[in-house]
């Protein structure tokens, strides 16, 4: 089950969830854009494959071309993942 940020208001409402994903036999999975990008795909297979040798420790900000904004934007998100950002 792919649940949106804020997954719950209370942690009564994530027990709730919790409890549904599992009697469905279910994986609960918190909406993450990001980590499905082909860049961080990539990364990601890059550590999986060793070829950047052993991890401790990464950081990394999210960095668009163009106006900086307050708030994400779908559109351009959506535009960078099948153009140049990829």
């Amino acid at each position: 089950m792919f649940v949106e940020k804020p997954p719950c208001l209370s942690v009564s409402e994530g027990r709730k969830l919790v409890d549904l994903a599992s009697a469905g036999r279910r994986t609960l999975m918190m909406a993450h854009r990001l980590w499905y990008r082909p860049a961080i795909l990539k990364l990601k297979g890059l550590v999986d494959d060793g070829r950047l040798g052993r991890m401790q420790y990464m950081y990394s900000n999210r960095l668009l071309p163009g106006e900086k904004r307050s708030t994400p934007n779908t559109e351009s998100d959506e535009e960078c993942s099948t153009n140049a950002c990829s």
